[in-house]
């Protein structure tokens, strides 16, 4: 590897490795909330929807199909959700949030009132492990499905769940995806409105990568979460794969044929980050990934 600014594939560079057809990234469901908290640690980023003041009791359309930081609904907001997440109603209808004790509920929830009976959550910042509370009104028992979904918009993970009482029953779903989850859809047959959600909590799992800036132009990778003083490796590619990481045996990058784009080392906090110039050919083809070669652990890949 070598010391350098990011590159794209248009540009001279060191390739990590020879392909490799091993698998490397983890991609598994989360037994509880207690190992999601222990993965996610300090990281974690958690909506339990109490930020919007709706009656005891009650409920209220918001007469919105999108939720994120900055939404204003009935004259409340923003910051009524944490920036990261954005949930939707699929169907185009409205949003519905529900206050603590509506049809024996024991918190504040939210819902999408549509058609479809479904509710999806895109993920606006890097996220490789999520979890969520699912539960039901009182005496509207369901089952369900949670599909989470990768950055390039492929299903790798499929969870049912069932409520049979509803109230205070709560049913848990997690998933980790080390390479980045882009959004999940909860869904439903049973009804018109979507399965109730509570205690979303999401974020990554440690060691992560960022990329700012505008594409084409001057743009930053930023890893957190590495090793103290130690050097963090950048490579790109234009697909996923698998690459060999040199210097550390059975580690490799989940993109083909990856090129280095640069190495920094990170400071004390664990911070690394190296910038450059990407041109307008590379803007929404390339993927980026970061490695820590003390610990050799990878990032999650981000797009760019």
């Amino acid at each position: 590897m070598k010391h350098g600014n990011l590159r794209t594939a248009t540009l001279a560079a060191v390739t990590f490795g020879a392909f490799a057809l091993t698998t490397a990234s983890q991609a598994q469901q989360i037994p509880d909330r207690a190992t999601l908290d222990a993965m996610l640690g300090a990281n974690k980023i958690e909506d339990d929807f109490e930020n919007y003041n709706v009656a005891f009791g009650g409920a209220e359309n918001l007469d919105t199909y999108t939720l994120d930081s900055s939404t204003v609904a009935n004259g409340q907001g923003p910051g009524l959700v944490n920036a990261g997440a954005t949930y939707s109603d699929p169907s185009a209808t409205q949003l519905q949030w529900n206050g603590d004790t509506y049809f024996s509920l024991q918190t504040r929830t939210l819902l999408a009132n549509g058609s479809l009976g479904s509710i999806d959550i895109k993920y606006d910042a890097n996220c490789s492990a999520m979890g969520i509370d699912l539960r039901a009104f009182s005496g509207y028992g369901y089952s369900g499905t949670v599909d989470i979904y990768d950055l390039g918009g492929s299903l790798v993970g499929s969870v049912p769940f069932s409520l049979s009482s509803g109230g205070a029953e709560n049913a848990f779903v997690g998933w980790q995806h080390d390479p980045g989850i882009s959004y999940v859809s909860i869904y439903s047959s049973n009804f018109g409105w979507s399965p109730v959600i509570d205690n979303h909590a999401y974020g990554t799992t440690g060691f992560s990568l960022a990329v700012t800036g505008d594409c084409p132009g001057v743009m930053t990778a930023s890893a957190t979460g590495a090793t103290p003083n130690a050097w963090v490796g950048f490579g790109y590619g234009y697909r996923s794969g698998q690459t060999k990481v040199p210097g550390c045996p059975g580690l490799y990058l989940d993109i083909d044929r990856a090129k280095e784009g640069g190495r920094a080392k990170a400071d004390a906090n664990g911070d690394a980050s190296i910038q450059g110039r990407v041109p307008a050919g590379a803007c929404g083809r390339v993927i980026v990934q970061a490695a820590d070669l003390e610990a050799c652990e990878t990032s999650n890949v981000v797009g760019i």
